[in-house]
């Protein structure tokens, strides 16, 4: 068993010979550093124990020296974000999609649907009102055929409409992300798949919109954004049209439905087709508000 005494002349061991070998191999026994064993007559330096000079500490490199900070270089800056997932560090807003020219296209196509809306209502109730007076089966069959040119008009221009709506509202969507709005539900495009499926789209659509309104009066805290009547009355009307529609269309698919089946069909399109001319009118207010908001963020800079 060995003890020590290192430079602070404090004692210390005993310890076994491989451990004290084992720090000695290590550099931890600095030179000056002495021993002891039972049976020496007196201190001695450590390293006549193993008759060899300590070893040196183990060599590390010396420290980096400080440089000077490099100049900024804009050519290798970080490529940027895509422009809907800027946040807020944006400039000064611009239009990255154009929203006013999309804005008039949209609301030419849904006021077209508004006066279409009311021809085919007031055409559904004047056949409504001559099939209770004649109660004809013949008239009711080529009151229906009248009908039907009125629906593949109307579609086609639905069909044109609400593109027109999709590209407007997609374009407001992107705006929104790249003047800062966080946390808005999905991505651009997603908000406008959401439009074609079926029963999920009675929740999301409304969720969409509701946020496109509040972030288009403040991108950066919508949240505490009010929310305008317009959009719950689209949509409840909206939706409505669409059950009313459903309705309607049962009496007259029948293998042979009667007058009073061709009664009641006209009777529920001519409703069916005033709320469509409601909706179709909040849905116009809907494109002028929000697109006047955001027009407003724009000339505000």
């Amino acid at each position: 068993m060995i003890y020590l005494i290192r430079q602070d002349g404090q004692q210390e061991g005993p310890y076994p010979d491989e451990a004290v070998q084992g720090m000695y191999q290590r550099g931890q026994l600095p030179a000056g550093t002495l021993y002891w064993k039972q049976g020496m007559a007196d201190w001695a330096p450590v390293h006549d124990l193993f008759d060899a000079p300590p070893p040196l500490p183990e060599d590390r490199p010396p420290p980096v020296p400080d440089l000077p900070e490099p100049e900024p270089n804009p050519i290798y800056e970080r490529s940027p974000e895509p422009q809907w997932r800027a946040r807020r560090s944006v400039g000064p807003r611009r239009w990255v999609r154009d929203v006013p020219d999309m804005a008039k296209a949209t609301l030419i196509t849904l006021s077209i649907m508004f006066g279409l809306g009311l021809v085919i209502a007031g055409f559904n109730f004047v056949a409504w009102l001559q099939l209770s007076a004649a109660r004809d089966l013949e008239l009711a069959q080529g009151l229906q055929s009248v009908g039907l040119f009125f629906d593949l008009f109307r579609t086609v221009c639905f069909l044109v409409s609400l593109t027109c709506f999709l590209f407007w509202f997609y374009r407001s969507q992107v705006n929104l992300r790249a003047w800062g709005a966080d946390d808005l539900s999905g991505s651009p495009t997603s908000t406008v798949l959401w439009f074609f499926v079926p029963f999920a789209n009675l929740f999301f659509i409304y969720k969409h919109v509701c946020e496109l309104w509040r972030a288009s009066g403040a991108p950066l805290d919508w949240r505490d954004q009010p929310l305008s009547r317009i959009v719950p009355y689209w949509w409840m009307l909206w939706v409505s049209a669409y059950f009313v529609g459903a309705m309607s269309a049962q009496f007259i698919t029948k293998v042979d439905p009667s007058v009073d089946d061709h009664l009641m069909f006209y009777l529920l399109a001519a409703l069916a087709e005033l709320i469509r001319v409601g909706a179709a009118w909040f849905a116009i207010q809907l494109v002028k508000g929000i697109t006047a908001r955001q027009q407003a963020l724009v000339e505000a800079e």
